[in-house]
């Protein structure tokens, strides 16, 4: 169950599996600017397994998950993170790697957890176009433990790496390891690596003996072999996803997509001795995840839910995750009910091109199991959940890997890429393994994250998520999701809620997860969702309803109110999504041609408005002048936003209306600049709503009787409009 506060805000998820216990996954309360001020994790929103707390700056952009300065020993804080912009942390005893930034890039970022209340530390540095040039580490306060995990890179003028220096493995040396010391080699006049030489020899990182050429491309520019693994063949589909990749050893991975590109299943093969092979399957149920037939996991909103098997005896186990501000997962914990204490589980710490830390506990799963504890049939006394363990394969790999991005870490026969669901990642090279399917002219189809990994994130494979820009759910902390799948600007549209008054066991049924229909238009309503108890019947017709306004946070508390009534679990939600509405003065003639301008104010979905003007041509006969009120809606069913009026936009306009008496309409919208003439033109009315820059609209107004305005005849308008901000 999920209940919102005013302007959509989560402030309480709960969770229930069957019939058993309800847990409360996350209790979330704001400051006065709607910011995540502080969050409660698991089990009770009284007795919370962790109580964290957020800060920003002055700018909005987030400063802190907890605080890296005090002691994790107190087991309700057990992980702290720390951003610096421009504010530096030990500034003048790290000014020769730390520099004030003001343009929004992070110059230093400081974790703590409580495996060993130890505080780390990379101060970063960036060449003028904003590209990572040094991440330098530091463990504690001072200045004398640091470069144990550097990573410095350089880059060429289509921003591909170069060379690219990491150092590793331990950070108790007396000096730092050198695991990578790279040169990387492309095709003559092209962006497609040919090989990289490794000058430090080392195993750790990326590691080939190989020389010549390495890699291999096909004509989509995705990589096709890669020697440096054996990889002798990877196959794709029609929208370039790995669908097989095949090793010198006839070991093989097979990935099966629907129809949308989604991974579904993934079957390795792996090549023992002679002629045997291992094979495990891996399917991919909407975030349920199985491996051979068998459940693994499934998705909460906060982490997971792991399946585990002691003493005969198959449990589900709530396991939670710290997450920073890139969604990179960084410390999971649970609690073991067998010891009664919260434990942690794992720990990844990371480079900031994704690898993971190796040689101190943030590098490893903690925890050790006793022989004889485990009795899952498949498993051994291997280093894991020490309350349990996870189904896991013969290596002790982790089943649940997704880690940096949030996404899943493909460790099957050393094969060492992330899914980023459009494409793969090499965090070892820093790679993409098949070209941008977004255009971005100014850099490499293979570059990373706009080459700065500490500021942007790529989920998606796609498109870069600034963690600190407006659209991104609140730098990945808050989902702006509702349970019913709209987001919040989606909703700001709702005109109506019915609800039903359940029969039947209200309290300790099982409740219905995402139970809901697709939007079904029913006129000018859509019909967006239903959610109803399992346990229960509810009648055809509802008990009551909530009429809500245009701007629907005004009447939002009652909207609450109804959500926090257990007996009432079944609504439905009415509205007309994608509104806007409008007011102007106008003032237009044409005598076969002419011209008019218009001053007004526009109101998107979301309650926003702004003055806008606007230039019109005009084309046929007639002339007025006077006031307009209508509505905008876009073309796609999305919220229009003020920012979509701007631009160019067509109109018809016909009648006679007087302020005694008359009738008129007006129809236009949106036009793509790109068009021109009659016909299939600009003043084609059935172009109307098209946009080339922002979401499509078409704006109407139809007059009966007294009007506000004089105007006589019939004309076409195109018009430039600009919004005064």
């Amino acid at each position: 169950m999920m209940i919102y506060y005013v302007l959509l805000r989560l402030t309480k998820h709960t969770h229930r599996i069957n019939s058993g216990k309800i847990e409360t996954l996350a209790v979330n309360t704001y400051d006065d600017l709607g910011r995540l001020k502080s969050k409660k994790i698991g089990n009770t929103e009284v007795n919370p397994l962790q109580d964290i707390d957020y800060k920003y700056n002055i700018r909005g952009w987030m400063t802190d998950i907890n605080n890296v300065d005090a002691s994790l020993s107190d087991a309700t804080k057990l992980f702290a993170f720390k951003i610096s912009y421009d504010q530096l942390k030990y500034g003048p005893r790290r000014a020769e790697t730390a520099t004030s930034l003001y343009n929004g890039n992070i110059s230093q970022t400081f974790w703590k957890s409580s495996s060993d209340n130890t505080l780390r530390s990379y101060d970063y540095s960036y060449d003028g176009v904003n590209q990572l040039t040094d991440a330098i580490f530091y463990k504690g306060i001072g200045i004398f433990s640091k470069n144990y995990y550097n990573e410095n890179i350089a880059y060429d003028n289509n921003g591909n790496i170069t060379t690219l220096q990491r150092n590793g493995d331990t950070e108790n040396g007396s000096t730092p390891i050198v695991i990578d010391n790279l040169r990387y080699n492309y095709i003559s006049n092209s962006n497609k690596l040919s090989y990289v030489t490794d000058l430090s020899v080392h195993p750790s990182g990326f590691s080939s003996t190989k020389t010549g050429v390495l890699y291999e491309y096909d004509g989509s520019g995705n990589l096709k072999k890669d020697n440096s693994k054996d990889i002798v063949d990877i196959k794709y589909n029609h929208l370039n996803l790995a669908t097989e990749v095949l090793w010198l050893n006839g070991s093989t991975i097979t990935f099966v997509y629907d129809a949308t590109g989604k991974k579904i299943r993934k079957e390795v093969s792996k090549v023992n001795q002679g002629t045997n092979k291992t094979i495990t399957k891996t399917d991919y149920l909407e975030g349920f995840q199985y491996k051979n037939g068998s459940l693994q996991f499934f998705p909460t909103a906060e982490g997971y839910v792991n399946v585990i098997v002691k003493d005969n005896t198959e449990k589900l186990s709530y396991v939670y995750n710290y997450k920073d501000h890139l969604g990179n997962t960084r410390v999971s914990y649970a609690w073991d009910e067998n010891e009664n204490k919260l434990k942690t589980i794992a720990e990844n710490h990371y480079y900031p091109y994704g690898l993971q830390h190796s040689g101190y506990e943030g590098g490893k799963i903690i925890g050790d199991l006793e022989d004889g504890e485990i009795s899952y049939p498949k498993a051994a006394a291997l280093p894991g959940i020490d309350i349990g363990v996870a189904r896991m394969d013969y290596s002790g790999n982790e089943s649940y890997a997704y880690h940096y991005n949030g996404n899943e870490f493909q460790s099957d026969l050393g094969i060492n890429w992330y899914d980023m669901n459009l494409r793969m990642y090499d965090p070892a090279l820093a790679r993409w393994m098949v070209q941008d399917p977004v255009v971005h002219y100014t850099k490499s189809p293979y570059n990373s994250f706009d080459n700065n990994p500490v500021y942007f994130a790529d989920p998606s494979g796609a498109t870069n998520e600034g963690s600190n820009d407006s659209n991104d759910g609140g730098n990945g902390i808050a989902d702006t999701k509702m349970g019913f799948g709209v987001t919040a600007g989606q909703l700001a549209g709702v005109s109506k809620i019915e609800y039903w008054s359940v029969h039947g066991d209200t309290t300790s049924g099982n409740r219905a997860i995402n139970t809901s229909k697709s939007n079904d238009k029913d006129g000018s309503k859509d019909i967006l969702s239903k959610q109803v108890s399992n346990n229960s019947d509810y009648p055809d017709s509802p008990e009551g309803s909530i009429d809500l306004p245009e701007v629907f946070i005004k009447k939002y508390g009652e909207l609450n109110s109804l959500l926090n009534d257990r007996v009432r679990q079944a609504y439905q939600i009415w509205g007309n999504w994608g509104k806007g509405s409008f007011m102007e003065a106008n003032f237009n003639f044409a005598f076969m041609g002419g011209f008019g301008v218009t001053f007004g104010r526009v109101k998107d979905t979301f309650g926003k408005s702004a003055f806008f003007f606007s230039f019109n041509g005009n084309i046929g006969w007639g002339g007025g002048f006077g006031f307009d009120a209508g509505t905008i809606e876009t073309t796609n069913g999305n919220a229009f936003n003020i920012g979509d009026m701007e631009g160019e936009g067509s109109a018809y306009s016909l009648g006679l209306t007087t302020p005694v008496a008359g009738v008129g309409y007006n129809y236009g919208g949106s036009i793509d600049s790109q068009k021109t003439g009659l016909g299939s033109g600009k003043m084609n009315p059935t172009n109307f709503g098209e946009s080339t820059i922002n979401r499509g609209y078409i704006q109407k107004s139809v007059s009966i009787g007294p009007s506000g305005k004089f105007e006589v005849g019939a004309m076409y308008q195109n018009s430039h409009t600009y919004l005064l901000r």
